[in-house]
């Protein structure tokens, strides 16, 4: 929960900064362009989302072992969010100083360590014979 309390403010950021950005060339517009933005950037979530959906029940039609779906997701998942923290880190290192390129660094490995930390935690959750999970996560009980 707290990690994805984290990517949405994070992400919260990045949306600021991009409509902020393209604010200036709204002109006497400005209403029109934030509700353009916004129909533009929830589009692209739904789409994301979509495609997640998609790519799921693909996979459960392979019936491939939920954990290795898991594990295989979550890699490619992770790979994407390192890529792209290091990608905005060196656009920041660029136009920053030696200490804000340091702070990306701890912060691109920071988030693997973190990622690293969930993955173990998860293997190492106490399961039942038939190797599901003693009991249902903390969302699905009432």
């Amino acid at each position: 929960m707290l990690l994805a309390i984290a990517f949405g403010v994070f992400n919260g950021v990045t949306f600021g900064h991009t409509i902020v950005d393209a604010m200036q060339f709204a002109g006497s517009y400005r209403a029109m362009a934030f509700a353009t933005f916004l129909v533009v950037a929830v589009a692209g979530q739904v789409w994301l989302a979509a495609l997640m959906w998609g790519t799921r029940t693909w996979l459960h039609r392979l019936r491939l072992h939920d954990r290795i779906a898991t594990i295989v997701a979550s890699v490619l998942v992770a790979h994407s969010a390192v890529e792209r923290v290091v990608e905005r880190g060196h656009v920041v290192a660029q136009a920053g100083s030696f200490a804000a390129q340091r702070a990306l660094v701890w912060l691109t490995l920071a988030w693997a360590l973190v990622m690293l930390l969930a993955g173990v935690r998860e293997w190492l959750r106490p399961r039942t014979i038939d190797g599901h999970r003693d009991r249902a996560p903390d969302f699905m009980r009432a």
